[in-house]
């Protein structure tokens, strides 16, 4: 279950004991987490990168924590040799990170943002573009917004491929300063001409495909390659079972996702919420109940299990078989076991 705690410092703490505490942070697999608001986002990612161009771009290029490696796996492609602070010609501005595509020829210009996106950061992005003569790019930012993430789909409709990834920190849960940064895509271009899938990418299309398989289920929505899937049909309109990796665990979910619907999409699960005791207990686990009523950005509700997990990168091949063995049952038993809630529902 989710809980929510205040991450700010005590007032008495002296300076000492904050560049101590900043020297100790660490990335760790997810435990369990406060889900920050749109406030805190910022909030978090300056505690732990206060300076944007001083501590988090180079921390990024160098793959302090395994960020590029794992920005790598949001965007589907591997971003090497990256290069930070290029100067653009005889002006002042300077490029956060330009880099290569995999083994291609193409460049990527990263942007980031320690903010919510605005036009002067993209504004940038583009004319870093024009200047290394490049169709690829990507803004990291703590939330993309919504009139950028529809310029972002009109400029990849006209042949550019920009790639919209919000920044989002969480505090591990307790009396630790520890932190976790997740990239979560919001606009990620179809069709590129990047042909060669990626290691990553051919792991999530083998698991996939043989879970689907052995579930005797259709896996639909995202293609093959990528992290999460859904299972559709499920006889009530607006609703599916999500099923994915996420950073330390494997998530089991049933979601409400009407368009446009955020309070209806809450009613829906809350009405389920009815009957937690007793699904919880005939899964003898306690669930995820979560509806982003902080968050306007995010219209979907659900509830969900966790089943801990290596990341798939990390799994040989026999392992990636016991995996999709071990959660096939749950799969199961948590459908039948939400099913008849969702056929109640109004």
């Amino acid at each position: 279950m989710r809980n929510t705690q205040n991450d700010r410092g005590g007032n008495n703490r002296t300076q000492i004991d904050k560049q101590k505490q900043k020297e100790n942070y660490k990335f760790e697999e997810r435990q369990v987490i406060v889900l920050p608001t749109k406030s805190k986002r910022e909030l978090l990612i300056r505690k732990l990168f206060p300076k944007e161009e001083k501590d988090f771009t180079p921390a990024l290029k160098n793959n302090k924590y395994n960020m590029l490696d794992r920005l790598s796996e949001t965007v589907g492609f591997p971003i090497l040799n990256p290069e930070n602070e290029i100067k653009q010609g005889n002006t002042s501005m300077r490029t956060d990170i330009i880099a290569s595509i995999g083994d291609t020829d193409y460049k990527v210009i990263i942007e980031n943002q320690l903010t919510t996106s605005d036009s002067d950061h993209i504004g940038r992005l583009l004319m870093y573009m024009s200047k290394e003569d490049t169709k690829f790019g990507i803004l990291l930012s703590t939330r993309l917004k919504r009139d950028h993430e529809n310029f972002f789909r009109w400029m990849n409709s006209k042949g550019f491929y920009l790639y919209g990834i919000d920044l989002v920190t969480y505090k591990v849960y307790k009396d630790r300063d520890l932190f976790i940064i997740e990239f979560n895509p919001r606009i990620i271009p179809e069709n590129t001409p990047l042909r060669q899938l990626t290691e990553l990418q051919k792991r999530y299309s083998i698991f996939f495909k043989s879970l689907s398989k052995k579930l005797n289920k259709k896996l639909r929505s995202q293609p093959m390659t990528h992290a999460t899937k859904e299972i559709t049909g499920i006889g009530k309109s607006g609703m599916s079972y999500e099923i994915g990796f996420h950073t330390g665990f494997f998530g089991i979910n049933l979601v409400s996702h009407i368009s446009g619907a955020k309070q209806k999409n809450i009613e829906r699960i809350k009405e389920i919420e009815n009957y937690k005791k007793e699904i919880e207990s005939r899964l003898d686990q306690n669930l995820d109940w979560i509806y982003y009523e902080n968050d306007d950005n995010k219209k979907k509700a659900y509830v969900g299990m966790r089943i801990p997990c290596k990341r798939i990168n990390e799994m040989t091949s026999n392992q990636m078989d016991d995996f999709v063995d071990l959660i096939i049952p749950k799969i199961k038993q948590f459908i039948n076991t939400i099913q008849p809630y969702v056929k109640r529902l109004k």
